[in-house]
């Protein structure tokens, strides 16, 4: 047992805190959004880190706050030219807007919701003892919000469903000397952070 909560502790703390500014677009909600962003960022060399990831934000179709928890963990696997890490994270957003969510907590014109997803990281890192760099991929499954049975005129928010679609990006990332960071993931799922590490 004690061996377990070592490990555990020495898994929690196996990470950098990155904090910074977010925006970018929203696909499973289909909108814009901007926000704060608190950021665990894997710097291990061996073993395992955890990832995870705290957004609050705006989004600017539904005018309303949107955000995101994420948790997750890598494990470094051994190649000779990078740093390599694969793993897998979860993630559930909330919200506020005028339809029903997939974990919906509200019966109000505008309602109160969340929506879940589930993503494998691959990820390869250069120069990580001094400033590193990377890119990667970040792919899997996410709730998406889309229109079933729209009549022309007919407001979006009352004909639409949730449904299992590919959520995540390619991920490209530079972490500066003196604490500047950023970080870019691209495909339906698209935003840029930047950020200060702690």
């Amino acid at each position: 047992m004690v061996s377990l909560w070592a490990m555990l502790g020495a898994v929690a703390f196996a990470g950098t805190p990155v904090v910074g500014v977010t925006g970018g677009w929203e696909e499973p909600t289909g909108q814009l959004y901007t926000g704060l962003a608190l950021s665990l960022e894997p710097s291990e060399l061996s073993g395992w880190s955890p990832v995870g990831l705290l957004s609050l934000g705006y989004g600017l179709r539904d005018r309303g706050p949107l955000g995101w928890l994420e948790v997750g963990v890598v494990r470094v696997v051994p190649h000779p030219e990078a740093v390599v890490r694969v793993g897998l994270a979860g993630r559930v957003a909330l919200g506020r807007g005028a339809y029903r969510w997939v974990l919906d907590w509200s019966d109000e014109a505008v309602r109160w919701g969340a929506y879940p997803a589930a993503y494998g990281i691959v990820e390869l890192e250069w120069n990580t003892e001094t400033a590193p760099y990377g890119v990667g991929l970040k792919a899997g499954v996410a709730s998406t919000l889309v229109e079933t049975y729209c009549q022309e005129g007919q407001e979006r928010t009352t004909c639409s469903t949730w449904i299992a679609g590919f959520g995540g990006g390619f991920v490209a990332y530079k972490r500066f000397e003196g604490g500047l960071s950023l970080e870019a993931l691209v495909g339906p799922q698209t935003q840029l952070t930047v950020g200060w590490a702690l």
